[in-house]
Parts: structure tokens; C-alpha cells; sequence
């Protein structure tokens, strides 16, 4: 089925504030895309939320913030090992 204004108004309002302007952002590019013409479905609606969650959502921000504190420990870890020496 052809994804509505309201679909996409639902899709929106379900993001957090941290995945909303990605998804708008896709949802744009995808609406003004001139190559593809055909209308976009709940079903594309759907996986493009479900990509955004991945990559944009809390989940995915908790990684990063884990991974940003790893690096910033080895950091200080290869500092104290070159200071000592």
C-alpha cells in the first residue's frame, strides 16, 4: 500500500528526537528522488524507520558512546606507557 501523509506523520512522531532528522532526511531524499517515480509504500516506510533506529537510535548512540570511551582510556593508556619510558 502507498505510505499516506499520515504514515509518515506516524513514522515522525514514533522517532526520537535523536533518529527524527535522519529520517525525515531519508524521507526527503527518497519523495524528491526524479528517478524514482513510483509512490513510496508502508513497506519502504517501514525499513527506512527501521535503518534509521539502527544506525541513529539510542542503542546505536550507547555504542558510540562505549566505543568513544575505549579509545579514550587506550589513549591514555599509550600515554602513561610513553611517559614511562
Amino acid at each position: 500500500s502507498i505510505a499516506s501523509g499520515r504514515d509518515i506523520a506516524a513514522a515522525l512522531v514514533a522517532a526520537t528526537d535523536r533518529e527524527r532528522p535522519h529520517l525525515l532526511a531519508e524521507i526527503e531524499g527518497r519523495l524528491s528522488n526524479r528517478y524514482w517515480r513510483a509512490p513510496m509504500t508502508g513497506f519502504q516506510l517501514a525499513m527506512m524507520f527501521r535503518e534509521v533506529r539502527q544506525l541513529h537510535g539510542e542503542r546505536a548512540y550507547r555504542k558510540q558512546l562505549r566505543e568513544q570511551a575505549a579509545r579514550t582510556e587506550q589513549d591514555k593508556s599509550l600515554a602513561r606507557l610513553s611517559l614511562s619510558q
